[in-house]
C-alpha cells in the first residue's frame, strides 16, 4: 500500500510541476503578445478629429 501511495503523491507532484510549467510558458508567450501590441499606435486622421469638436 505504501508503494501505491508514494506513486500517487509522485504522480500528482510531477502534475502540479508540468501544470506549473506550462502556465509559466503561456504568462511569457501572453507578455510577449501584451508588449507588440503596447508599441503600436495606428494613425489617427485629424480630419476625424477635428470634425467630432465641432
Amino acid at each position: 500500500m505504501k508503494n501505491l501511495r508514494e506513486q500517487i503523491i509522485n504522480l500528482g507532484e510531477r502534475l502540479a510541476n508540468d501544470i506549473g510549467d506550462k502556465a509559466i510558458k503561456v504568462g511569457e508567450v501572453s507578455m510577449k503578445d501584451c508588449s507588440i501590441f503596447c508599441l503600436y499606435e495606428p494613425k489617427f486622421p485629424l480630419e476625424l478629429l477635428q470634425n467630432d469638436e465641432e
